[in-house]
């Protein structure tokens, strides 16, 4: 179906199915082309990416993953009534599988995928992401768009211990715990089953 002739949450749920979801990596990669228009901006939680850091993201994801979309729900649209283009808010619950060890994640995202309409189609130019990924039983902010930090701190030793608890500020944990900390060197989001506290960790 002609994108005009879609309306705008179905063109955003072909476009998500399209890039991450159908196992095609040069049907993506050509919709990357058409669709998405150079001026993009991916915010995803504290991260800011352009058009270039999006694709090269993208291609590493199809990669070294497969993703499964378990659910893509309309939260709210303003549909420009001037042209065919405007804003969707969406829930995305996915899972992604390791192509190599076969080990899962499930994410939650809620996206805002803002649309305009450029040189006769609709266009992708930007998306506001907020992420979380559940892995088993752990719940951490994502830090970068498809190429996670992962920091297993494992704790052996209760001076460890007593000093992870100071530089976190969190509760203390039982000896020999696992804490999954996800991010770079600033502004790391913990999460270990509710949101604990933002701070540097490193």
């Amino acid at each position: 179906m002609p994108a005009q002739q879609q309306s705008l949450s179905q063109w955003v749920t072909q476009i998500n199915d399209t890039l991450f979801i159908q196992p095609n990596d040069e049907i993506a990669l050509k919709a990357v082309h058409d669709q998405v228009d150079p001026s993009l901006e991916v915010r995803i939680n504290h991260n800011l990416y352009n058009y270039d850091q999006f694709k090269a993201g993208l291609q590493f994801a199809r990669s070294s993953s497969t993703s499964i979309q378990d659910e893509f729900s309309v939260i709210l649209q303003w549909e420009n009534v001037e042209k065919p283009d405007g804003v969707v808010a969406v829930l995305s619950k996915w899972t992604t599988k390791d192509k190599t060890t076969g080990k899962e994640i499930k994410k939650t995202n809620v996206i805002l995928w803002e649309v305009k309409w450029i040189g006769g189609k609709r266009k992708l130019t930007g998306q506001s992401e907020v992420e979380s990924i559940v892995r088993r039983g752990l719940r951490y902010g994502r830090r970068s768009a498809w190429c996670n930090v992962r920091l297993i701190v494992r704790v052996v030793e209760v001076v460890k211990l007593q000093k992870l608890r100071k530089r976190l500020g969190t509760k203390s944990y039982d000896k020999g715990s696992e804490l999954v900390l996800s991010g770079n060197a600033t502004n790391s989001t913990l999460y270990l089953g509710s949101y604990i506290k933002e701070k540097d960790v490193l």
